[in-house]
């Protein structure tokens, strides 16, 4: 809406493109979801090129499953939604359970999330407000963009905020309570290219080369995703965001230093050994952690995401009811007291 670049795209493609759209949404809603797969299907598209950030890449991957299963409402594509294994009643929505995508998607990222490295995204319900999982098969894009160019539109704030998140990923790579080796080594590159160039990125837009380099650091990142189970940060984010009404990088960082906080109070050597990468041995990682969100002037705090020190007790509990943020911990987090210990370490 605020730049030519997407109608330049389209103009380049002449007679080739068949529709072009915005209404895409914050968290991607299944209601929007629900009106793209029609859209896709009244033109006739057999590729979606999604330029954007994380929500619109994910939104991307829905589209295909709804278009490929053919979902016309949102009741028939919750049915494809992934449940809890732990709940033996629950289905599970099994990896080869529809034949090949029936349309594909390109994605330009504009931001540092990583989601278009992976086949899985939450969108968010517009009846309940809950997120929902779908992993999605072929759902990963056909072929990524990586182009300094057209992220110069992004704002610098959303920019660093997804770098973030793109910083946690990889740290949660790293410390991940069963971690692959490749998977670390990429993580431990990608979080010393997002701490040295992230905050020259999002102070300029037209520093290519630091735009760059967080774009490689975006990639290892996710590429180590694949391999490794991640802990509270990742996870609460998608109860945080959505409940909060703040932007899901936003309450990344936020939840990032939470994590941080918690696992530090004990002797930790991984937790230490990102302090060392990133040149500050004799600082915990939590302070470390603080000082780069400061430096971009991100959220610390749930404040900050206007959340009230009394509505704690009420996030703890949906997150205790979530079924992956008390799973996959360094340091144990299992009960309502410790969730709410976690939060109020980032209360103000």
């Amino acid at each position: 809406r605020t730049t030519n670049a997407v109608q330049e795209i389209a103009e380049s493609l002449g007679d080739r493109c068949v529709g072009v759209s915005d209404e895409v949404g914050e968290h991607a809603p299944i209601s929007n979801i629900i009106k793209a797969v029609h859209r896709v299907e009244e033109t006739s598209a057999d590729v979606i090129i999604c330029v954007g950030g994380g929500s619109l890449t994910d939104f991307g991957k829905f589209v295909q499953l709804g278009v490929t299963v053919g979902a016309k409402t949102r009741e028939e594509l919750l049915e494809w939604r992934q449940i809890n294994r732990a709940d033996p009643k629950a289905p599970m929505q099994p990896p080869e359970s529809f034949g090949p995508a029936k349309v594909r998607q390109i994605a330009v990222p504009t931001t540092f999330s990583t989601a278009e490295i992976t086949p899985a995204g939450t969108p968010v319900d517009d009846v309940t407000g809950a997120k929902v999982l779908f992993s999605v098969r072929y759902g990963s894009p056909r072929a990524v963009v990586y182009d300094p160019d057209i992220v110069r539109f992004t704002p610098s704030a959303l920019l660093a905020a997804t770098g973030i998140r793109g910083f946690d990923h990889a740290v949660n790579n790293v410390i991940s309570v069963s971690p692959n080796p490749l998977g670390s080594e990429l993580s431990k590159r990608s979080i010393a290219l997002f701490a040295e160039y992230l905050p020259r990125a999002a102070a300029s837009g037209s520093d290519r080369v630091a735009i760059a380099q967080c774009q490689l650091a975006s990639w290892m990142a996710a590429m180590a995703n694949l391999a490794a189970p991640h802990g509270f940060s990742h996870t609460s984010v998608h109860v945080l965001a959505p409940w909060a009404k703040a932007g899901h990088s936003d309450a990344a960082c936020v939840m990032l230093l939470a994590q941080a906080r918690w696992f530090c109070q004990e002797p930790d050597e991984v937790m230490q050994s990102l302090s060392v990468l990133l040149g500050r041995p004799d600082d915990p990682f939590d302070e470390v952690v603080l000082d780069l969100l400061r430096s971009m002037n991100l959220p610390t705090s749930l404040r900050d995401l206007g959340v009230d020190h009394q509505q704690i007790p009420e996030l703890a509990q949906l997150m205790l009811d979530h079924p992956s943020v008390t799973k996959n911990n360094r340091r144990p987090i299992a009960t309502i007291d410790d969730l709410i210990a976690v939060l109020e370490s980032v209360a103000k």
